[in-house]
């Protein structure tokens, strides 16, 4: 039996409780307990390697560390080429919290070390990526044409990522040129120059690794995304920044598959006797996954306090326009809102219906959880609180943006 799998579904959840009813009755609910906490953690066993490619100054460096969150001063920030010298040889670089996700930042081709051929393409070691992006701040050459066949050749995904569109728009501007049809001229050229390698201009796209707001960084993340399984999609998720609205959308669809897990490990806690507020019962299981869904949207207290430092905003300022955060960080505190979270589901009548369909699919809840109200008003509660973290994220994105417009 495949226990906990993926639940996506009505008949998922069903299939779950079921596997859960007979652990239960074959091993004890602390068995349950351990194994559905090492579950709602499996996403950080898989292993992603990501080879990045191209000239030193192209925006290798500064693509790793706006995925990564990094500024210059923190512990594994990437050294970024601004006079162009700076990637001479391969350099590996992992998330903080996630040493499973491994970026490499590598020289292209059609460099004076690195000449194009199978000596230079061996030393990539390219069997080894999951995905290539291969990156420059020009319009793409005939070593960047012949080193994208090659790669696709290997059967590897591979995504051109012309850099820089911010500047590109800045001195347009200061020309008097029209910034409008800018995007679809690179994007022409760009094809053009590569269209001898067989890659489809669906995979050129253009970024400004400052302002998310500029090009096409939602679609090159939605379409690195559907290149990978659905275990290293949740990882890879988990562990970048929401550096645009469309990753923090696909968080957000991350966190919702958890909800069943982590409402079911709340209930199966050894800690947990009665649900109830007239009983202490323990909310270290719902505290330590809000919290995580702070973190998963940058919202924790750090996190915002550095946004305001480089965006130059006042902290209480900000966080006055994010009303849930400000409940969590500054007014109630993480439990408070938890306890009265719950307090609201557990009055709702459709939490008491849906309580009474559970109990029909798992009747074991009734005698050994003691109640399925907990669980039910766990579920609703932890959905509720990713919509309103999510909303949350999207303003703290629209602010920076805001501030970075040119």
């Amino acid at each position: 039996m495949e226990v906990f799998g993926d639940c996506k579904t009505d008949e998922d959840v069903k299939r779950m409780h079921q596997e859960i009813t007979e652990l239960i009755a074959e091993k004890g609910v602390e068995f349950i307990s351990d194994l559905i906490e090492k579950k709602s953690d499996k996403w950080k066993d898989e292993i992603i390697q990501i080879g990045i490619f191209g000239e030193s100054g192209s925006g290798k460096s500064t693509f790793v560390n706006t995925l990564r969150g990094l500024k210059r001063g923190d512990e594994g920030f990437a050294d970024q080429g601004y006079i162009g010298n700076t990637t001479k040889t391969a350099t590996k670089y992992t998330v903080k919290d996630n040493p499973n996700i491994i970026f490499t930042d590598g020289v292209g081709c059609g460099t004076i070390q690195y000449k194009r051929g199978s000596e230079y393409l061996k030393s990539l070691e390219i069997e080894k990526f999951d995905f290539v992006l291969l990156m420059s701040n020009r319009n793409f050459s005939q070593d960047d044409a012949w080193f994208a066949k090659e790669i696709r050749n290997m059967g590897k995904p591979l995504f051109f990522v012309r850099t820089k569109f911010d500047e590109i728009l800045r001195s347009a501007k200061a020309d008097g040129i029209p910034g409008e049809n800018i995007h679809k001229q690179i994007l022409t050229t760009c094809a053009e120059n590569i269209k001898d390698s067989g890659i489809p201009s669906t995979s050129i796209f253009i970024i400004s690794n400052y302002d998310t707001s500029l090009g096409d960084i939602d679609p090159l993340m939605v379409a690195i995304l559907k290149t990978l399984s659905l275990k290293k999609r949740e990882a890879l998720l988990h562990s970048i920044q929401p550096l645009s609205h469309q990753v923090i959308r696909e968080k957000k669809e991350e966190l919702i598959q958890r909800v069943n897990l982590i409402s079911l490990l709340s209930v199966v806690s050894p800690v947990l006797y009665l649900p109830g507020f007239e009983n202490d019962f323990d909310l270290s299981v719902l505290d330590s996954e809000i919290q995580f869904y702070l973190k998963e949207f940058s919202l924790t207290e750090d996190k915002i306090e550095r946004t305001c430092i480089r965006l130059k905003i006042d902290y209480d300022e900000l966080l006055c326009k994010l009303p849930r955060v400000r409940n969590l960080l500054k007014i109630q505190g993480i439990k408070g809102a938890i306890k009265e979270s719950l307090q609201i589901e557990f009055d709702e009548e459709t939490t008491k219906f849906i309580a009474m369909q559970v109990l029909k699919i798992l009747p074991v809840i009734g005698t050994v959880i003691s109640s399925s109200y907990w669980y039910i008003a766990c579920l609703k509660m932890l959905k509720n609180e990713i919509d309103l973290l999510e909303k949350d994220a999207h303003k703290l994105l629209d602010e920076a943006l805001e501030k970075l417009k040119i």
